[in-house]
């Protein structure tokens, strides 16, 4: 069975750390054979992946989601030398979303296009976890509204969960 993702702009996370690996969440609704990506929530930037932020971030995010009737529906990530693949590191964080939404997508970002006002899509690929991980095929990832499901991560004063941790005056989740 398929599932068809589709996406609203409506949330933001900026590009700020663009020598950096950038990781977040997409926040969601599922109906029928559709899940629908309502926003974009930034979880962290930084060339090594500190487990315990993430871990910390994902629990938050998870409540917060609830108190809006949404769920974690999958995650995105910018590697900063340019990858595609999902890496190692991130993997086990999909795989705990996967444990609490089977449909979960991962949206592997392209950093040269990241910067490009002319670019539409910046989705390099999308997998599908379920026995194993397997890309999506790109007629299955719909865009919906005014813009592709990555406006919802353009380039904005936004705040992710380590920027929060160093200054709780700077709000991320939004």
């Amino acid at each position: 069975m398929d599932v068809l993702y589709a996406a609203k702009p409506r949330a933001k996370h900026g590009y700020q750390h663009p020598d950096q690996n950038i990781f977040g969440v997409l926040l969601g609704r599922k109906s029928d054979n559709n899940v629908n990506v309502t926003r974009a929530i930034p979880l962290y930037h930084g060339r090594v992946f500190l487990n315990l932020y993430i871990e910390m971030g994902l629990t938050m995010v998870e409540e917060h989601a609830k108190s809006q009737d949404e769920q974690i529906v999958g995650s995105y990530f910018l590697s900063e030398s340019g990858a595609a693949a999902i890496p190692s590191t991130v993997s086990p964080f999909c795989e705990v979303i996967k444990t609490q939404f089977p449909q979960a997508i991962t949206l592997t970002l392209d950093s040269e296009k990241s910067y490009s006002s002319s670019s539409s899509h910046l989705v390099m690929r999308g997998y599908q976890h379920d026995k194993s991980t397997k890309e999506i095929p790109q007629n299955q990832i719909s865009y919906k509204g005014e813009a592709p499901v990555t406006s919802m991560i353009e380039r904005a004063e936004t705040a992710d969960f380590l920027d929060h941790m160093e200054d709780t005056n700077k709000p991320w989740l939004l």
